[in-house]
């Protein structure tokens, strides 16, 4: 019979949680630093070292700034957290098909690509400029 004392279990758990934790977020950060996105005729395309997704244009229903630290800060009394800004690219549903990070895609790049959206998917006013 195999026994295990309290110790083992008590540390290993919460090592195997940490490990995985970790390793979770590094390859949530190579699909980050690995990803381009090419706007197209037919619509978006997607690259990252996971792989292609396509995203035609009628897929496409909004395009915004999001403000994450705003968000956090009204849950937070001292509201001093840094802000957090991504791009939002949403389908018709409001899944995110897309999310970037404002530090990482220069708002020019980012204003074409909603211009580019605008044009082929109608948007309209359901998108945000790059103003923010």
């Amino acid at each position: 019979m195999i026994s295990f004392s309290e110790g083992l279990i008590e540390g290993t758990i919460p090592t195997w949680l940490g490990l995985n934790f970790m390793g979770w977020m590094g390859l949530s950060a190579l699909e980050q630093w690995s990803q381009t996105v090419w706007a197209g005729n037919e619509g978006l395309e997607i690259r990252s070292v996971w792989g292609r997704r396509r995203v035609a244009w009628k897929e496409v229903e909004r395009v915004y700034l999001k403000d994450i630290g705003k968000t956090i800060a009204s849950s937070n009394e001292d509201g001093d957290l840094p802000k957090i800004k991504f791009w939002k690219i949403e389908d018709a549903n409001g899944r995110e098909i897309l999310s970037l990070d404002v530090v990482s895609v220069p708002k020019d790049q980012f204003q074409q690509l909603i211009e580019r959206a605008q044009l082929e998917a109608g948007l309209g006013g359901r998108s945000q400029g790059a103003a923010g």
